[in-house]
Order: structure tokens, then C-alpha cells, then sequence
């Protein structure tokens, strides 16, 4: 709404000055209400992200040391893991969620 012509028209100033709209008790109310769930909404969303954020750094932190463990020489390496799979002795669990 930039334009000095539409702003300096008495037909807009008069449709945004004349006759304004006031609120019953009742919608008065209601707007505080929505306005309180709206906080409490906002809240929830921030204390939420800051778990989520907390969780994916601790899983990140996890990988990390996992994928060291892997590659350090003294820990477990792939050629190891590869090995245990191609076992007989390495279970696998079945359709049936029966190992076997």
C-alpha cells in the first residue's frame, strides 16, 4: 500500500476511519484466551525444539564415538564385523522374529 494517491483518498481514509468496530465483553474474552494459547503454543514449540536439538546432538556425539571405536586399530574394524557375519554362528532373527 505505497501509493500516495490511494493513501491521501478520502473514500480509503473514510473506510478505515468511519465506523469502527468494537468488541463485545464476550470477543474480548475470546481474543485474550486465543492469545494465551497462542503463548502456550509458542512455548511448547520452543521447549520442544530445544529437546529435539539437545537429542540430535547427543546422537551426534554417539555416532561419533561409535565410529571411532570402529576405526581405532585397539576396537572393533570392519573386517572384523564383515568376518562375524559370514559365520554359522551369527544369529539372525527369522520372519518369525525367532532367532535361528
Amino acid at each position: 500500500m505505497a501509493s500516495p494517491t490511494v493513501l491521501s483518498s478520502p473514500v480509503f481514509r473514510s473506510f478505515l476511519l468511519s465506523d469502527p468496530i468494537t468488541l463485545t465483553n464476550e470477543e474480548i474474552e475470546d481474543v485474550k484466551r486465543r492469545e494465551e494459547a497462542d503463548r502456550v503454543r509458542e512455548d511448547g514449540r520452543k521447549k520442544f525444539a530445544k529437546e529435539i536439538a539437545g537429542r540430535v546432538d547427543a546422537l551426534r556425539d554417539a555416532l561419533k564415538s561409535v565410529k571411532g571405536d570402529l576405526m581405532s586399530k585397539s576396537g572393533f574394524s570392519i573386517a572384523l564385523i564383515h568376518r562375524n557375519l559370514k559365520t554359522k554362528d551369527f544369529f539372525v532373527y527369522s520372519s518369525t522374529g525367532q532367532m535361528g
